[in-house]
């Protein structure tokens, strides 16, 4: 259960961040990428056929290896069931060698960039790796904490895209339901109640 000090904390977050937040439901969050402010580095494209959406968010900078931190995307998500969440990426590359122009970096929380892949060209694909210190075909998992959490992307290939992202608690991975669901309530955490599951049981007491 949840301590006193920890629900004051989570209280605390919901006055102090103005922020639009995307909100966890039942283990799943979806998010266009689009859906978030970018700079002049990613270009809004709809010229490959299978995206939803507004369109899809291409990386038309430079490559940006060993250099993390360049045309910081940056989703806020409200988590009310936390744990272990897979980070799933809806995206496309089309370069002839699939190993190529296919990558960006992840963070969560303010952690480590880690270089996140797919081995799948030419088309859209939910393919999701870590390649951590050259050893790739790691689970792309992330500890997502009750409250607020901030998952970060940045730019690191040019001509790879991202169509929208997904974070999915182990249990439903596999059902694949998950793929075809909207895309997540988002709110005004300041005019919104959006207390974790675990504080609203000591509030009800």
């Amino acid at each position: 259960m949840i301590s006193i000090k920890l629900l004051f904390i989570s209280l605390f977050a919901l006055i102090s961040q103005p922020e639009k937040v995307f909100v966890e439901r039942d283990g799943v969050v979806i998010i266009q990428a689009e859906s978030v402010e970018y700079d002049s580095q990613w270009v809004l494209e709809t010229k490959a056929e299978g995206y939803t959406g507004e369109g899809y968010l291409t990386w038309n900078s430079k490559n940006r290896f060993n250099k993390p931190g360049s045309g910081t995307l940056v989703f806020q998500v409200f988590v009310h069931n936390p744990g272990t969440y897979y980070l799933q990426l809806h995206n496309f590359h089309d370069h002839p060698n699939r190993t190529e122009s296919n990558d960006l970096y992840t963070r969560i929380n303010e952690g480590d960039w880690i270089k996140t892949y797919s081995h799948i060209n030419k088309r859209w694909t939910w393919h999701t790796g870590f390649d951590i210190n050259h050893v790739w075909g790691l689970l792309p998992k992330f500890e997502l904490n009750a409250g607020l959490n901030s998952i970060q992307l940045s730019g690191r290939s040019k001509g790879f895209s991202i169509d929208k992202l997904a974070l999915v608690v182990a249990e439903k991975l596999s059902m694949e339901t998950w793929k075809a669901q909207p895309e997540s309530e988002q709110v005004d955490i300041k005019n919104h109640e959006i207390i974790p599951a675990e504080a609203l049981k000591i509030l009800n007491k």
